[in-house]
């Protein structure tokens, strides 16, 4: 009994700092949220499909490099296309980096391009709730964060 109170008196301690703010939902955005899932399942599936062509590839190079022992040939053809093999691997992985850079920015544009929204928002907001004097202070601070955004 007396743990049982002692939480409650616990919880009833937190819970009185607990404040709330109601904003309201209201966006305009050029990509609903739905599309951003679609998106994420379109790429996973993607680097799924580069994976298992990695490993096929991978398992074809193994072949070929035991093939290439038992033979004990030196061919300078043969020596060409496992220089073009290697050129390959590093353009495959190249591209791979490339493809999670350009992902990474992406985002870091959407989630600038939402922010910048926000501040537009609010300083409408502010427009309509503050005289001049108030507005152009408020346009000061706006400016300074997208400055800062940017």
């Amino acid at each position: 009994f007396y743990d049982d109170t002692y939480n409650t008196l616990k919880y009833a301690n937190r819970a009185k700092d607990i404040k709330s703010s109601l904003k309201s939902n209201v966006l305009n955005l050029d990509n609903h949220i739905t599309q951003y899932v679609k998106i994420c399942n379109e790429q996973k599936e993607e680097i799924l499909m580069l994976k298992e062509r990695l490993k096929a590839y991978e398992e074809q190079k193994a072949l070929t490099d035991e093939n290439n022992k038992a033979k004990l040939i030196s061919n300078p053809q043969e020596k060409e296309i496992e220089r073009f093999q290697e050129i390959l691997n590093c353009l495959f992985q190249n591209r791979e980096e490339i493809r999670q850079e350009y992902l990474k920015l992406e985002m870091l544009l959407k989630e600038n391009e939402l922010k910048s929204f926000y501040q537009q928002q609010c300083h409408k907001q502010i427009e309509m709730m503050c005289s001049e004097d108030k507005v152009e202070k408020a346009t000061c601070k706006r400016d300074h964060r997208l400055a800062m955004l940017k």
